[in-house]
């Protein structure tokens, strides 16, 4: 009967004391060692996970947040959310009736952020006691570079309550937004919005349109 070697399975001649392969001594009890393995490396020999890749989604994660955090604040976002009521619908007479009655803003919360004013605001600006034009403006950008847009589709003669319909396209402006005040100039004219805020479900705005030659008319805004 042939005889082979308990440790490294190599045959055996039948009066072999020692394996010729491993010297294992023939007869000899086999003792099992474990060594402590490698890093990274299990028991079974497999690689074990380093945690390497969650660390790089971690990494990139972070760096997406601070990405994130940097714009808002170069675009003046202070970190307050505000409402945004934005509409692209023209102003209506009854739409201005708190202007007309008081002349003022309702009482509210103030807007101080571009993002509590950006978008379309229905307009109504006041040229005489008798005239006056509806229209719509927007406001888009940053605080440092806003860009406005009026489109007037109305004029509108309170003596006799007549809409004369307007089919002008929209003029341009641009300026700033600073401290919850509008500025924004084009063509000889400069808007200048100096409040903001939100009352209830609307939101309103409150300045003037002044011209190159000192005049001066009212302006008001709100949405929806």
């Amino acid at each position: 009967m042939s005889k082979y070697c308990s440790q490294c399975g190599e045959k055996l001649n039948d009066n072999a004391v020692f394996c010729g392969k491993c010297g294992t001594r023939i007869g000899q009890k086999q003792v099992l060692r474990f060594e402590e393995p490698k890093r990274g490396v299990s028991i079974d020999g497999k690689r074990e996970k380093s945690g390497g890749f969650g660390k790089i989604i971690l990494i990139a994660l972070i760096l997406a947040v601070g990405v994130f955090v940097a714009t808002r604040l170069s675009s003046g976002h202070t970190g307050k959310d505000e409402a945004n009521f934005a509409t692209s619908a023209n102003g209506d007479i009854d739409d201005f009736d708190w202007y007309f009655n008081t002349g003022a803003i309702p009482d509210g919360e103030r807007l101080t952020t571009l993002e509590g004013v950006d978008g379309g605001w229905k307009v109504i600006i006041d040229y005489t006691p008798l005239m006056y034009e509806l229209g719509n403006i927007s406001f888009t950008g940053t605080e440092k570079e806003i860009e406005a847009a009026l489109s007037y589709s109305y004029h509108y003669n309170l003596n006799d309550g007549s809409y004369t319909q307007q089919n002008g396209g929209a003029l341009y402006f641009s300026g700033k937004f600073k401290n919850g005040k509008m500025s924004v100039s084009g063509g000889g004219w400069t808007i200048a919005i100096d409040r903001f805020c939100t009352s209830g479900n609307k939101q309103y705005g409150l300045g003037q349109l002044k011209g190159v030659e000192g005049s001066s008319y009212g302006v008001a805004l709100v949405r929806p």
